[in-house]
């Protein structure tokens, strides 16, 4: 019996220290192998600025998990066309609303193009993990669990050219308040996950 206590004791004591030390970790792995069915949000407007992408109610920045940007630029023809470049691949995304704006500001409102299917969805880590000894010296709210959320936008031509992105960004739990936004976080598992350009749609690997 006493045997029993004391190992039971171990397996507890090993499973909150796997999930305290490494419970990032087991939540990506899990990821990889399944999420929570995605779900629909609006997918206009849709604004590009360099650095960002403006979808709906959502401001997505195009930087890689190593904090880096990526190879990503767009340039707009005489007629109002938005193209976008990654990988060397053009996609063409649709036409400016509007003239460029008088203050100088970069972003790019833009419209698709007849035909086009623009889907953006959100979906959820199965898994969580805690955060205990998370400290927020500014207001003394913080969060006790985290999990991802991977943000997709999907956007398929007539001709079955077909852009997809995804990001992963982290959401946090409060205890007062519940699962809050997304946030893209400095420890160099949130950011960019995938961008591609293919000729016809196929799934994405996150």
């Amino acid at each position: 019996m006493r045997s029993a206590l004391v190992l039971a004791a171990v397996v507890v004591i090993g499973t909150v220290a796997v999930g305290l030390s490494a419970g990032r970790q087991v939540v990506l792995l899990v990821d990889r192998l399944a999420t929570r069915r995605a779900e629909a949000l609006p997918a206009r407007p849709f604004t590009y600025a360099p650095g960002m992408m403006e979808i709906g109610d959502y401001g997505l920045e195009t930087t890689l998990l190593n904090g880096q940007p990526a190879d990503l630029r767009a340039e707009v023809d005489a007629g109002g066309g938005l193209t976008l470049w990654a990988g060397g691949k053009a996609f063409p995304l649709g036409t400016r609303i509007g003239p460029p704006d008088v203050s100088g500001r970069p972003d790019i409102p833009v419209a698709p193009e007849p035909g086009d299917e623009v889907y953006f969805t959100v979906a959820r880590s199965l898994l969580s993990w805690p955060t205990p000894f998370a400290v927020n010296f500014m207001t003394g709210h913080s969060p006790s669990w985290r999990r991802n959320l991977y943000y997709r936008l999907t956007w398929r031509k007539p001709s079955g050219l077909a852009l997809d992105v995804v990001w992963r960004y982290e959401q946090w739990f409060y205890p007062v308040d519940g699962w809050g936004g997304g946030y893209m976080t400095q420890e160099g598992t949130t950011g960019l996950v995938d961008l591609r350009i293919v000729a016809a749609a196929g799934p994405v690997v996150r």
